[in-house]
């Protein structure tokens, strides 16, 4: 039963233990938990009825989807602050010893700043992602794919998932950080945060924060200050010999027009972030992408001709891709349709009103953009996989959020689409790629929107044979796309 209560509505429930239940089927499976709530309550709602204020602080979120709420909470970044990647994790207070001060800087950088310091971090930082920097790093991103692809045997299986992860992995370190561990990977500085940030999505690390030995929480602890004095020394080698290529070298370099400059710690903490929502978010681009591609044999050849028209036999480059439109529309309608990022989540800064609801200081946003991408008064036949679609859709900067919109929209937005297209192309010119019939495709939330298990793939040279691709397959994803019969 649905109670509406000062302007919020919400489920009613015996118990108040409902609200813990419902956040903990959240962190399972957020799409199937936000369509339940959505489908009952409507586009804002939150868990629990009466006033928040009285609430528990952990049963205090709302959520929402729309361009309307999308322009409120996301636009207002004044009032709706970011939390850092650590959440209730980040150490607050003065003496917290050298490893809590490693873990405050880690996770943070544009996470970590709201308000006027946002707004001023942004100022530095937006050159470094200028078209201009990134077309630049286009060579160095095909050369890495190259590598990669050179290690795939037609007629062999790969786990797409963890392809698309070690690829990522390489192009984040070398492009970002300046730090190509080469060709079948390494320990570099790279795969030392993609550590981290797996230990952090431990239940454990959350349940028990305690620097004891034996206990997840020190081992994160232990990545996180490895990777914080490796990141270290690798700015200070940067300070000693300037005019490298990678972003890292950039931040190092950026001056604002006073001259002010990012501090050693501020550099830590943008640099990790940088890597971390790069690399983990376009893996798992790639990943649907090439999913969707495999079921939708008409794309992937009008796609695959495409690109040989422009291309030819030499392989495709930044100036090329303002003459693939179909690139562009593929990965427009993959991120719409599966967004590695499916949910946003903000922190109120201080009391506030929502539809006349008195909401406190600290509640938890938690908006969707994969529902805000399915609203079919924006997108006819929203579960479709239709990139002809953005041959004349023109959505508003809050009806298409995979990049997020307002002042915080994604700084690296460009970095990402420039990768995805030199990803794509190149792969599509030398393999098909076919999903197994008896395969299973569960979803998962983990940094982003990825699949539970691994994604096996037979490996086919390019031959063209694309409607072999169109099988059945089950689990979860099968219900989140209209798939061709």
């Amino acid at each position: 039963m649905i109670t509406p209560v000062s302007g919020l509505p919400a489920r009613r429930s015996p118990h108040p233990l409902f609200a813990y239940t419902q956040l903990f089927r959240l962190s399972r499976d957020v799409v199937g938990t936000l369509d339940e709530l959505f489908s009952a309550l409507g586009p804002l709602c939150t868990l629990v009825p009466g006033d928040l204020r009285q609430q528990a602080p952990l049963a205090r979120w709302v959520f929402a989807y729309g361009p309307e709420h999308a322009r409120t909470f996301l636009a207002g970044h004044q009032l709706w602050h970011k939390p850092p990647l650590t959440k209730h994790l980040y150490p607050t207070g003065d003496k917290l010893g050298p490893r809590k001060e490693a873990l405050r800087r880690w996770g943070t950088g544009l996470f970590g700043v709201n308000e006027d310091a946002h707004r001023e971090h942004r100022r530095l930082l937006n050159p470094v992602f200028s078209k201009r920097r990134t077309d630049a790093l286009a060579s160095q991103m095909g050369r890495i794919v190259d590598e990669e692809l050179d290690r795939w045997l037609p007629g062999g299986q790969i786990d797409l998932r963890h392809e698309m992860m070690a690829l990522t992995l390489r192009i984040a370190a070398a492009c970002l950080l300046g730090d190509d561990v080469g060709k079948g990977g390494g320990r570099g500085i790279g795969a030392e945060l993609q550590g981290s940030i797996r230990a952090l999505l431990s239940p454990a690390v959350a349940l028990l924060p305690y620097d004891l030995p034996g206990l997840p929480y020190r081992r994160f602890l232990d990545g996180v200050v490895r990777t914080d004095e490796a990141l270290r020394a690798m700015i200070a080698k940067k300070r000693a010999s300037t005019g490298g290529d990678d972003v890292l070298s950039a931040l190092v370099e950026a001056r604002d027009v006073e001259g002010a400059v990012l501090t050693e710690d501020e550099l830590i903490g943008h640099a990790g972030v940088i890597f971390i929502a790069g690399h983990e978010t376009t893996s798992n681009a790639l990943m649907w992408t090439m999913l969707l591609l495999s079921q939708h044999p008409e794309v992937a050849a009008d796609l695959v001709d495409e690109i040989q028209a422009v291309t030819g036999d030499r392989p495709p480059g930044p100036e090329d891709f303002a003459r693939m439109p179909l690139l562009d529309a593929v990965i427009r309608e993959s991120m719409r349709l599966l967004p590695a990022v499916p949910v946003t989540i903000r922190r109120l800064g201080y009391d506030t009103d929502l539809e006349g609801a008195p909401v406190p200081q600290g509640t938890q946003l938690l908006l969707s953009n994969y529902h805000t991408h399915r609203m079919p008064e924006v997108y006819a036949d929203p579960r479709r996989f239709m990139p002809s679609r953005w041959a004349t859709l023109r959505p508003g900067p809050n009806e298409y959020i995979p990049f997020g919109t307002g002042p915080r929209v994604c700084i690296g937005a460009q970095f990402a689409m420039t990768e995805l297209k030199v990803v794509v192309s190149r792969l599509l010119r030398r393999f098909r790629l076919e999903l197994p019939p008896t395969a299973r495709v569960d979803r998962y939330l983990a940094v982003a929107l990825t699949v539970r298990d691994p994604l096996p793939m037979r490996v086919h040279a390019q031959d063209r044979e694309f409607h072999a691709n169109a099988r059945g397959f089950t689990g979860t994803v099968r219900a989140m796309v209209d798939w061709p019969a």
